[in-house]
């Protein structure tokens, strides 16, 4: 790695020359040979696996495009190369070695792993750029129509109709923007709350109505931070002072059904909690009143074990019951607390409450699964004993004495 670093630096010291001229056509730099020997050219562009050609009016011209798999180094000639081409290696950004050879004469790079600054805006901010525009485009209800070829997509709402927005990802401008990661992550989250949408895009329309056409979504992302503080402010609105009872409502008859269910899943394990002393009682009685044959005896602890099968399966099938209802309720907390966080305290001790009801159950049929196979391990142990008691008594001799 440290030569492949040694060999960049070497690329950057020809390009950026005072004397070298170079000029860049979108795939290869060509530029005057000034200082430098054709061999160290060489030397350091087989090390980066680069093709280098050389001319005889003492100029060289290199292919910045690294071959696939060199390794995770990317190399751009200028800050617009990387704008036109850096969108097919942003699978793995925070991992990727990426190189602008030329920023001003010098080079500039960011290191894998490494963190935003306002030096190197451009490599963080164009990502989120992209994330932004690709998180949209993928929502429902948000672009009524978007064509990638024209480059543009139409917002629409009932009170303003269709809105029209194009857009540019491959704007330089972006790295003028604030740190873009934060106000990314802050998206995601917002758009989880239920009816968001909607004010987003009213929000979206009341701020960059003004901008033409061709800058409003690079005006949107810039805005961003307004836009959506405008929308949560009007979801709050809407909640508290229009939907709020309604929503209240639903969930109110949500949480009945699972306190609903929970009673049926209670009311399935009593009658098992029942049935299973009986059954263990009734069945050793049995067993005492055969133990003297052990071919009943057999058939009894198999009568038993089949008992015991069917009572596993009857607390399995209740506990498959109690998973459902666990993992629903927690969607409709995560949905509450990120749609109506409002809500989310009324309804808390509830939440709280069907969890630990929960919880109850799960440890109540952990039990009773325990409880089953010490009474069967039980049994077993008592019928083996009488069995081989029984096989035993029949084979010791029987003493004579012969009185005179």
């Amino acid at each position: 790695m440290m030569e492949t670093i040694e060999a960049i630096e070497s690329l950057g010291k020809c390009i950026n020359h005072s004397e070298a001229n170079p000029f860049f056509n979108g795939r290869s730099v060509r530029f005057n040979i000034t200082d430098f020997t054709t061999v160290f050219i060489d030397t350091f562009t087989k090390k980066l696996e680069l093709d280098c050609t050389h001319h005889l009016n003492n100029e060289s011209e290199i292919v910045i495009k690294r071959k696939k798999g060199a390794d995770s180094i990317i190399l751009f000639y200028n800050e617009e190369d990387f704008c036109n081409s850096a969108e097919n290696h942003l699978n793995d950004f925070d991992n990727t070695h990426f190189v602008i050879l030329n920023v001003s004469g010098k080079i500039t790079e960011k290191l894998p792993g490494e963190s935003f600054s306002e030096e190197k805006a451009l490599f963080f901010n164009y990502n989120y750029f992209i994330e932004i525009f690709s998180f949209l485009a993928k929502q429902d209800h948000f672009m009524s129509f978007h064509s990638s070829d024209e480059k543009r997509f139409v917002l629409f709402t009932s009170e303003i109709g269709p809105f029209d927005v194009k857009y540019d990802l491959n704007d330089i401008q972006v790295k003028n923007l604030e740190n873009l990661k934060p106000i990314y992550e802050r998206l995601v989250k917002e758009f989880e709350k239920v009816d968001f949408v909607q004010f987003f895009k009213s929000a979206i329309i009341n701020t960059i109505h003004t901008y033409p056409s061709g800058e409003r979504f690079y005006r949107l992302v810039q805005s961003l931070t307004v836009i959506m503080n405008v929308a949560v402010r009007d979801h709050f609105i809407y909640i508290r002072n229009f939907d709020f009872d309604k929503i209240k409502t639903k969930f109110k008859e949500e949480r009945n059904k699972y306190f609903e269910s929970l009673e049926k899943n209670i009311d399935s394990i009593k009658s098992q909690v029942t049935s299973f002393p009986l059954t263990f009682s009734a069945t050793i009685f049995a067993a005492f009143q055969v133990k003297d044959k052990p071919p009943i005896l057999i058939l009894v602890l198999m009568a038993y074990g089949l008992y015991t099968f069917i009572a596993w399966n009857i607390l399995g099938i209740t506990s498959s019951n109690k998973e459902k209802i666990k993992a629903d309720v927690e969607f409709e907390e995560n949905k509450i607390k990120k749609g109506y966080d409002l809500l989310y305290e009324d309804f808390k001790d509830d939440f709280l409450a069907i969890r630990s009801k929960i919880t109850n159950i799960s440890n109540l049929i952990n039990t009773l699964k325990w409880v089953l196979i010490g009474l069967l391990i039980c049994f077993a142990v008592f019928a083996g004993y009488e069995i081989l008691f029984a096989a035993h008594s029949k084979l010791l001799p029987t003493e004579v004495r012969i009185v005179t």
